[in-house]
């Protein structure tokens, strides 16, 4: 894993950077945010096809994640380049749920690991494993259970800021891995959890920072802000929507035919 770190590195910079684009209402700023995703979904797809293809023995769980992951990657590239996928609530919902199975039975295989220390510091580790599984759970359900979404997003924060001050905090630790450093433990856990972690401590923040009014929401020219907002209340579960036959898709293509009419009768 330690060989990505750089791509994954530079991928996280130019997400931000995307993000701050898109804030400042310039063009590119989505389509930034896509090819970023794009680039992470090619990563996992490399990994995974190496894996298949290599030598060395693969677990069910690896090959499970980085389909889980590249999933989810294509389908948020596939959203901002405003490509509409059927189904795609559902899919992106099962990415997710498959992923909770693989961090639950990582973390299972990392509670049962034997340390120096005792148990009781295995207490870190579950509270990082917990946040991610239940940010991936927040993210499944929130399309249909928004309430409850909500409050299961912000339990899996909490969590994963126990985890940072706890592994930071907490003197002399060593679990196998190298150091008490939380990016040490992370590392040594042999999975992808991590990038997941940080995208949603981004998500996590940006949106705390957008409701407070410090930062403005991300701006697409290609659509004003009310196709979004119309097009979630046809997402499954947001109740807003008041034709069940209408898709994000035929929504889509109803409101590009009205802005073509419109701009035919002014020329």
């Amino acid at each position: 894993m330690n060989r990505y770190l750089t791509i994954f590195f530079l991928l996280f910079m130019l997400l931000v950077m995307g993000a701050f684009a898109s804030m400042a209402q310039n063009n590119y700023g989505f389509a930034m945010l896509g090819w970023v995703s794009l680039g992470f979904a090619l990563v996992f797809l490399y990994q995974l096809i190496k894996k298949l293809t290599g030598k060395k023995a693969y677990s069910k769980s690896s090959v499970a994640e980085l389909l889980g992951l590249i999933t989810l990657t294509a389908l948020f590239s596939l959203d901002n380049f405003h490509i509409p996928v059927p189904y795609s609530t559902y899919l992106a919902t099962a990415a997710a749920i498959l992923l909770v199975l693989v961090y639950a039975g990582n973390l299972r295989d990392a509670i049962q690991k034997p340390v120096s220390d005792g148990n009781s510091n295995k207490s870190w580790i579950i509270a990082y494993y917990a946040g991610v599984i239940l940010f991936l759970l927040s993210f499944a359900i929130s399309p249909f259970l928004p309430q409850i979404g909500i409050f299961t997003g912000g339990g899996a924060f909490i969590l994963l800021l126990v985890f940072i001050f706890g592994s930071f905090l907490l003197p002399g630790l060593r679990k196998g891995w190298e150091h008490n450093h939380a990016l040490h433990i992370i590392n040594g856990f042999r999975d992808r959890s991590f990038i997941l972690a940080c995208i949603f401590f981004l998500m996590a923040l940006y949106g705390s920072a957008v409701r407070i009014g410090w930062l403005p929401p991300l701006y697409s020219d290609a659509y004003p802000k009310v196709f979004f907002d119309m097009g979630s209340r046809l997402e499954p579960g947001s109740g807003g929507s008041t034709r069940t036959d209408l898709s994000q898709s035929e929504f889509k293509e109803k409101y590009e035919r009205f802005v073509e009419r419109n701009l035919e009768q002014k020329r």
